[in-house]
């Protein structure tokens, strides 16, 4: 594993400390399974997979929900996958407002 600066921003943990770590460390239990699902078909299938909604755990302990794009890379040496992840707490804070928004203007025009 691998990361740069933005990962230290996103995740709190030096880049020397990310690459320590495994994957299944940077994930909470109920988002393991989809991860590891999406990369093993990059792995078996090939190609640029379709981006996902999951969630990370951060090392000051907090959860952030990340995007993840990724990618199948082929090498001399094997196969490797790259993932980014970008922090969508802005947009699922912007959604959730939204949602209320809605429902308060539909309990508006139903009474």
């Amino acid at each position: 594993m691998d990361a740069n600066r933005q990962a230290e921003e996103l995740f709190g943990y030096s880049v020397a400390e990310i690459t320590q770590l495994h994957g299944t460390q940077l994930h909470p239990p109920e988002a393991l399974e989809p991860v590891r699902r999406h990369f093993e078909t990059l792995v078996t299938e090939g190609g640029k997979g379709k981006p996902i909604e999951s969630l990370v755990i951060c090392k000051d302990g907090s959860i952030k929900p990340v995007e993840i794009t990724s990618c199948r890379i082929e090498y001399e040496d094997g196969v490797f996958t790259q993932g980014i992840l970008r922090d969508i707490s802005e947009r699922k804070r912007t959604e959730l407002a939204l949602l209320e928004s809605q429902q308060k203007f539909q309990r508006m025009t139903e009474n």
